[in-house]
């Protein structure tokens, strides 16, 4: 990744970071009611899905936020997987192609470099040319 790219995201990782921080302790105050503290809060969700995406693009180990959490939820939500969701709809798609063909090398390295593999292939491509 170019430097000037990674300066970028990690400065809008702080400024994200800052305006989590200011509206968590807004919230935190109990100084809004009504359709603006529930607005607050749906913002707060919007800026930990925001950087939640942005760690997973850089490919950095990853948390997920107690505010995406589904922990505090019904049972009846465990099927429910909203994590996937926000990771399927706002990671770039150079970004999936990226991690779909490093999960494809990754896949073919182990193919090759297990014993497992390769007594089956030594047996069944015995087996197979004998025929």
């Amino acid at each position: 990744m170019p430097v000037r790219k990674l300066v970028a995201t990690r400065s809008h990782k702080s400024k994200i970071l800052k305006q989590i921080i200011n509206l968590n302790l807004i919230l935190a105050l109990k100084t809004l009611k009504g359709i603006l503290h529930i607005k607050s809060v749906l913002k707060v969700i919007e800026l930990h899905k925001k950087l939640f995406v942005n760690e997973i693009e850089l490919g950095q180990e990853v948390f997920i936020p107690q505010r995406l959490s589904d922990k505090s939820l019904p049972k009846s939500f465990m099927f429910y997987d909203p994590i996937l969701r926000i990771i399927q709809d706002l990671v770039s798609d150079d970004r999936k192609e990226f991690f779909h063909c490093q999960n494809l090398l990754n896949y073919k390295n182990f193919k090759n470099n297990s014993l497992k593999y390769y007594l089956y292939d030594k047996l069944i491509g015995a087996e197979a040319s004998q025929k």
